[in-house]
């Protein structure tokens, strides 16, 4: 499995587990909850790239305000695995002796 493919349902299994999770609480119906599964199912398969997974998941929570944690959460990873590349790509910088290109690096992320 590719990891788009991973992410695809690991998001899927998200947007599931809140679905139920209303359900349960009789938030909402199970004709919301078919509705909002085939909109899902609808558009995901058609997707390339991380990008518009979150801009599905995005769209979702516009609809049903029920998926903004899985927003919010999703925006938290993105900005995390961007963190983690830069300090990446300093520590790789600085291993390469390239220190003035590591500390603009760094000061242009913390801005």
């Amino acid at each position: 499995m590719d990891a788009l493919q991973a992410k695809k349902a690991e998001l899927e299994k998200r947007l599931v587990g809140v679905i139920l999770q209303e359900v349960g609480k009789e938030t909402i119906n199970l004709n919301q909850a078919k509705e909002m599964t085939s909109f899902w199912l609808a558009k995901v398969g058609s997707l390339t790239s991380e990008e518009e997974l979150l801009n599905l998941v995005k769209e979702m929570a516009v609809k049903w305000p029920i998926f903004d944690g899985v927003v919010l959460v999703e925006q938290g990873n993105i900005q995390k695995d961007e963190e983690v590349k830069v300090a990446d790509d300093v520590t790789s910088l600085i291993k390469n002796g390239k220190i003035e290109e590591a500390l603009g690096l760094a000061k242009a992320t913390n801005n």
